[in-house]
């Protein structure tokens, strides 16, 4: 899910599945979500972890994107894990970019992830 700060009329259920992949601090990922726009995007990027500190760590992951006013489009945005033995618990800040006619508003990103 994601919450839009100071804007309305978000779609704020941001249904999705992916895939994380981790090998050392280097994290791969990809997959599919319904974005705030209602429509469907791919993505697909590689992190690495800045900071970790017991159950926590603090990640900025780079990639591309799909279904945001453009065929794709790129984005780095930090993220605050917090990980159990059963799930993790993902908080992702995006920042308000606008690039020609499109923009975006700043927000946090909220998703839980489940370790195998």
């Amino acid at each position: 899910s994601s919450w839009h700060m100071g804007v309305s009329g978000y779609n704020q259920t941001n249904t999705g599945l992916g895939l994380r992949l981790t090998s050392n601090s280097w994290m791969y990922s990809a997959g599919y979500y319904e974005n705030s726009l209602a429509a469907q995007t791919i993505y697909a990027g590689i992190g690495r972890t800045l900071y970790k500190a017991k159950a926590f760590s603090l990640n900025l992951q780079g990639g591309l994107a799909s279904g945001y006013g453009a065929p794709v489009i790129p984005f780095v945005l930090p993220e605050l894990v917090y990980r159990t033995p059963d799930y993790n618990v993902v908080i992702v800040y995006f920042p308000k970019v606008k690039m020609n006619d499109f923009q975006t508003h700043q927000g946090l990103g909220f998703s839980v992830a489940v370790p195998f």
